[in-house]
């Protein structure tokens, strides 16, 4: 049992056990691959872990204390030496044979120093088919990343592209939103599997303490989510006598809980890669296979810089959105005034030809209301709706512009406008008291599909309270009322007070 497991069972469980769980300090390894912590002046081995027996016929208790020596050769050693001076948390790889131990395979090294360590990770070489590197494929990716102009698209290019170079069953691209619940929005998967493309996730499924390690360390990999954990022997480093952080250790073992909700979505497999915007995590590129899957570091290697690749481009794709948004509404803006200046009613101007009044922004419908006339557009709340509407305008928001996304929020008179009218712009017409121009947005009643009720608590028999992944994967609706779509629907340039051009205007 690991650090984190007798944690775990000691500690009293609650709510928010999750977010308290050491992941950072497991005290385990992956068994895939082995571990040795060694001094940073001495390369003593301080820690190993328990599996060198199983992998190398090495008890781990032999090998602290001792140097490198006893596995490698001396130019290895050496090697190793003269990387010390520029190690730090990033990565360095090397390959060696373990000559000095019969019948061994061909291991990787991954080296890095950390928390007054430095952590030797050995992985055996993946079988050649999973593990070739293919720079004409890798340009392929950066050549469709870079050429895309959407956000949906780039995203869609980007998870064609990591199935096809780790063979994962799914690959898919989890966005994170403002309350930091997920959604996924590009899906390239097994033709047999079920789509998740628009399921959303509660922000409970990744803890804040795994935010954090998603933002320090790009890529997470757990090969084979059915393993059993191979603990550090000693669990404390004795220099500190503590377990060591091991944030940056590529064979960090995770938490049992992370290893349930896998299990609990059929995964035996999985792989991710952070994105990140402006230093915050934007989301996530979440590889996941039904069998084990042992990917090669090279080829993670190219997952994790394409992943950071993503990170570099995305606010550019995401303004080019934006743009063509703009250019879109502000289109239509400048031939509804062309259309209000040539128009002898000004008022006609305004829904007599297209665009209307209606097309200058995304909505469901819009209201001309002017000289006590109301003309509707669209999908609307009634004529005398509106006209309740103008009197709480007056009263409670004088201002010229004012807009939200949940009206009934400030007048409890709007729950009955909810199916047309959630979401509000309204505009005052220049030197024209009473009179505005209307937009609304219908209630999203919607409609989030969620993968699997958003809960994590169970009780047993004798009433014992305790956390653990959410059981049923199967989608189920939250529906979210008196709200309008989430987000500002109102994006174009702040609208400005209108002035009446026309010759009737008066």
């Amino acid at each position: 049992m690991s650090y984190t497991d007798e944690r775990l069972l000691n500690a009293e469980i609650n709510l928010t056990n999750c977010d308290r769980e050491p992941i950072h300090i497991p005290g385990s390894v992956q068994p895939y691959g082995f571990m040795l912590c060694l001094h940073e002046q001495t390369m003593q081995v301080v820690q190993a872990s328990e599996n060198t027996e199983a992998l190398l016929g090495m008890a781990a208790s032999d090998l602290v204390g001792a140097g490198l020596e006893q596995l490698l050769p001396a130019e290895q050693v050496e090697a190793i030496a003269h990387l010390l001076p520029s190690l730090g948390v990033t990565p360095k790889l090397l390959g060696v044979r373990l000559d000095k131990v019969t019948g061994q395979p061909f291991y990787k090294i991954i080296l890095h120093r950390y928390d007054q360590l430095l952590w030797l990770e050995f992985e055996p070489v993946a079988d050649a088919a999973a593990s070739t590197l293919d720079l004409g494929e890798l340009n392929e990716a950066l050549g469709q990343m870079l050429s895309a102009t959407r956000v949906l698209e780039f995203c869609q290019h980007t998870v064609e592209q990591v199935r096809n170079i780790t063979g994962f069953d799914r690959v898919a691209i989890y966005r994170f939103s403002e309350d930091e619940s997920g959604e996924i929005i590009a899906e390239a998967k097994h033709e047999d599997l079920e789509p998740w493309l628009g399921l959303h996730y509660p922000a409970s499924d990744i803890p804040q303490q795994a935010r954090a390690m998603y933002l320090k360390n790009w890529l997470r990999f757990i090969p084979d989510a059915s393993y059993v954990p191979a603990r550090l022997v000693p669990v404390n480093n004795p220099v500190t006598n503590r377990p060591p952080d091991m944030t940056y250790a590529v064979l960090r073992s995770v938490s049992p809980i992370h290893l349930q909700y896998l299990h609990n979505m059929g995964s035996a497999a999985t792989m991710t890669i952070s994105l990140v915007r402006d230093g915050k995590l934007w989301g996530m590129v979440t590889c996941h296979h039904r069998t084990p899957r042992l990917v090669g570091y090279e080829l993670r290697d190219m997952c994790q810089f394409l992943g950071k690749t993503f990170s570099a481009l995305i606010k550019t794709k995401e303004q080019y959105d934006e743009q063509e948004y703009q250019l879109r509404i502000r289109e239509n803006q400048v031939h509804l005034l062309e259309h209000v200046s040539s128009s002898i009613n000004f008022v006609e101007g305004l829904y007599r030809q297209q665009p209307t009044v209606q097309d200058v922004f995304d909505c469901g419908g819009a209201a001309i209301c002017f000289d006590g006339e109301i003309i509707l557009l669209g999908n609307t709340p009634t004529e005398a709706q509106v006209q309740e509407l103008l009197a709480w305008l007056q009263e409670h928001a004088p201002q010229d512009v004012f807009h939200t996304n949940s009206y009934a929020q400030h007048n409890p008179a709007g729950l009955a406008l909810r199916p047309t009218a959630s979401g509000i712009l309204a505009v005052s017409l220049a030197d024209a008291p009473g009179n505005y121009l209307l937009w609304f947005r219908p209630e999203v009643v919607q409609t989030v599909t969620w993968a699997g009720q958003n809960s994590k608590v169970e009780v047993l028999a004798d009433g014992q309270v305790f956390l653990s992944p959410r059981q049923s994967f199967e989608a189920w609706k939250q529906l979210v009322e008196s709200t309008a779509a989430p987000g500002n629907p109102w994006k174009s340039k702040r609208p400005r007070k209108f002035a009446c051009t026309s010759r009737t205007c008066g």
